[in-house]
């Protein structure tokens, strides 16, 4: 599994961003998984990055918020929690997309398991 953190400098969220996606996979016992943060700095990067505002994260490629759209600005983003706007995903968000992607790597693992025998 592949975590990564996408941002710019301007967008105060991305550390919290961090810490709280750094929590969940600690939580999930997956404390060696590395979160690869990136640093976005000029619009050229933007191409093929899957980045919907600052703070971005994705697994395994996805966003961890289904249909979020990627832009081709270097701007800010807002998440919608229970609790309302924040500039962060909430834990049980990120959690949810983490265990999402566990769940589609075991089912893919299973099924070429059963495709090899």
């Amino acid at each position: 599994m592949k975590v990564e953190l996408l941002h710019i400098e301007d967008c105060p969220g991305w550390r919290d961003a961090e810490v709280s996606t750094r929590a969940v996979l600690d939580d999930l016992g997956l404390t060696g998984l590395r979160i690869e943060v990136r640093e976005l700095t000029a619009d050229d990067e933007l191409r093929g990055a899957h980045f919907a505002g600052s703070p971005t994260i994705l697994v395994d490629g996805q966003d961890i918020i289904a249909g979020a759209v990627p832009i081709e600005a270097l701007a800010c983003r807002i998440y919608t929690s229970p609790s309302g706007r924040a500039a962060t995903p909430s834990r049980d968000q990120i959690r949810s997309a983490i265990l999402g992607a566990l769940d589609q790597a075991a089912t893919a693992s299973t099924a070429s398991s059963s495709a090899a025998k």
